[in-house]
């Protein structure tokens, strides 16, 4: 029998690659990345394929270790008993062991395998392109961290072909913090070891962070960084906690790509960002009227030329109004233009393609005015009702991917019947997007209230072949809308009946000569027969109800042309008895392909904040 060696060149490839890029990722810890030694030692070719893998990244790993007392022993827990009949174990009274008393912190990382490489036959010299410190187990002390990388042999490394730095750190799933035989330094740790990288790594570009959410040490960390690789860095995406231009007041001549808190940028100074410049701008935590100042532009027009993805998150929903805005002012500079934030100069996106809004606070139409001759192909908007009802509508004429994602602050207070109301007025919105004329081929309207949603008498999207309702659509209501979608192709729905407990259909009430979905019937002329794909996501819990089966199946007789359908398992059983019944006298039903309840794949404009 042929072994992995004797695999063809194109598996083998395929089978490393996929391994290497787990091993590799952004949360692999450094015991994994030593598992690609094993890999090489099989042949050869698998050792061609897995080397530029193993030389393609310096990881830097923070991990703690235990310390011993051994004044204080432990009397030891006995072995199971196949060990104890293996080994002869024998119960005596000294028998102890001794239990951790405190932790210790040490920097370890991957550079002797890169250092060996180079030694041996197999490798020349590394190729390393990137640079990742991370911490999984602790809050990283930086002091030690130069002290480290010099006994390691870090300088010996070839290190001038590092273009990325990463930052990896996940304090939320961190464990309580063990107790430290040797505490933290203070914060100068983290500007010592910045120096340290910036003095032995000069060439980096990209300093990045696979998650934004890090802790405060190595915010400080990236911080410094960030001064110090700032005229060079093309681009800045990681979380920082002090202002980025403070120390030399550099400018970022070269950056394209910047992900930052509004708030930390306002304070970094004014002018040191030139906008024409920048490809992607996400802007994290911002207060409702936070400052442009930072982006420098040569006309009175500020305009971000080469900008074609901006994303804003403000800090809060809270509202504010057209006075507000001019109230922030303090009463000076009333000729400046009402915008998202505030500045003097008008503010101009020709290129802007993809906007995504979080959290909005703006009960004003005039904040949409500055994306009026943007060329935008996806907007994305999260807030309450009373202000996303404010987008300027006429943003959706050009739009391919709309996601509409109200909430409000009535549910979380317990206030029933403001909530009541406010889910009608949603569903009027919902009706007047529909009507609006839009070349929209994808759309997510989400709202979690249950109040139905209705439909125009004329739906102007013409080109829609997706739609995700993340919100209570009756499946008549939903019928009716399939019918004047004719470019439709895929349906996701949340919710399409309202059950409740006296609804629960139980095995007795199902197992006679009538089951519950023998009353529907396939109609001659279906709603549709271009829909090729239904989920349902919802209804009844672990216990499948009758209204929505009923609607189920009602949805699946009007739309003939599904071929994959998406139910929660509890409905699957009775589904495909549905669907063996309806066949025998419409055969294109047996075609349909009956999946357990999947989740959607992202493809809102919402991912490029996450």
């Amino acid at each position: 029998m042929a072994g992995f060696s004797d695999l063809e060149p194109r598996i083998v490839a395929r089978i490393i690659n996929t391994i290497c890029f787990v091993v590799t990722g952004a949360s692999a810890r450094l015991r994994t990345h030593r598992e690609l030694v094993r890999l090489a030692s099989v042949s050869r070719a698998w050792h061609d394929v897995v080397q530029p893998h193993m030389q393609s990244i310096v990881i830097i790993e923070c991990q703690i270790h235990d310390e011993i007392d051994k004044a204080q022993p432990i009397v030891e827990t006995p072995p199971s008993r196949q060990r104890q009949r293996r080994a002869g174990w024998k119960p005596t009274n000294g028998s102890v062991k001794r239990k951790p008393t405190a932790q210790t912190q040490a920097w370890k990382s991957n550079i002797g395998l890169l250092r060996l490489l180079q030694r041996s036959q197999m490798g020349v010299q590394t190729h390393a392109n990137r640079l990742r410190l991370q911490s999984f187990d602790c809050e990283p002390d930086f002091a030690a961290l130069g002290d480290a990388l010099d006994s390691a042999g870090f300088v010996k490394c070839g290190l001038d072909r590092i273009s990325t730095l990463e930052i990896m750190d996940l304090p939320e799933l961190r464990a309580p913090a063990p107790v430290l035989a040797d505490p933290p330094a203070d914060g100068l740790g983290a500007g010592r070891a910045a120096r340290y990288l910036v003095s032995h790594v000069p060439g980096v570009r990209t300093l990045t962070s696979a998650v934004w959410d890090i802790g405060a040490p190595c915010q400080r960390l990236a911080a410094h960084l960030a001064c110090m690789y700032l005229s060079q860095l093309q681009a800045l995406a990681v979380q920082v906690s002090m202002p980025i231009a403070e120390h030399n007041g550099a400018l970022a001549r070269n950056l394209t790509t910047l992900h930052i808190a509004a708030g930390v940028l306002a304070r970094s100074g004014h002018g040191i960002i030139p906008a024409g410049q920048l490809q992607v701008l996400k802007l994290y935590d911002a207060d409702a009227f936070f400052s442009w100042a930072p982006f420098a532009c040569d006309s009175d027009t500020l305009t971000f030329s080469c900008l074609t993805a901006l994303a804003i998150s403000f800090a809060s929903d809270d509202v504010r109004t057209t006075a507000d805005f001019y109230a922030s002012r303090k009463g000076r500079e009333y000729s400046v233009h009402v915008t998202m934030g505030r500045d003097r100069r008008r503010i101009a996106f020709p290129r802007l393609q993809a906007l995504s809004v979080r959290r909005l606070p703006y009960t004003y139409s005039d904040a949409w005015r500055m994306f009026a001759e943007a060329p935008l192909r996806r907007l994305a908007v999260s807030g309450p009702y009373a202000h996303v009802r404010y987008v300027d509508q006429a943003l959706l004429a050009g739009l391919d991917v709309v996601d509409i994602h109200t909430v409000t602050g009535n549910a979380a207070a317990g206030n029933d019947q403001p909530q009541k109301k406010f889910g009608g007025r949603f569903t009027g919105f919902v009706r007047q997007l529909l009507a609006h004329e839009s070349a929209v081929a994808s759309a997510w309207l989400r709202h979690a209230e249950p109040f139905p949603l209705s439909v125009p008498q004329c739906v102007r999207w013409p080109r829609l072949a997706e739609l995700c309702v993340g919100a209570y659509m009756p499946a008549l209501a939903l019928l009716a809308l399939c019918t004047q979608l004719p470019a439709l192709r895929r349906v996701v729905v949340q919710r399409i009946a309202l059950d409740s407990c006296e609804d629960e259909l139980t095995p007795a009430a199902d197992c006679g000569d009538e089951p519950v979905w023998r009353s529907v019937r396939v109609p001659d002329e279906p709603a549709s027969r271009g829909v090729r794909e239904l989920q349902v996501h919802m209804g009844g819990g672990s216990t499948p109800r009758v209204p929505t089966l009923l609607a189920i199946c009602c949805l699946v007789a009007n739309l003939p042309g599904v071929r994959r359908l998406a139910v929660k398992h509890v409905y699957a059983a009775h589904v495909r008895a549905f669907l063996a019944h309806a066949a025998a006298t419409h055969p294109e039903l047996a075609s349909v392909e009956l999946v357990r309840h999947v989740y959607v794949a992202a493809k809102s404009p919402f991912a490029m904040l996450e």
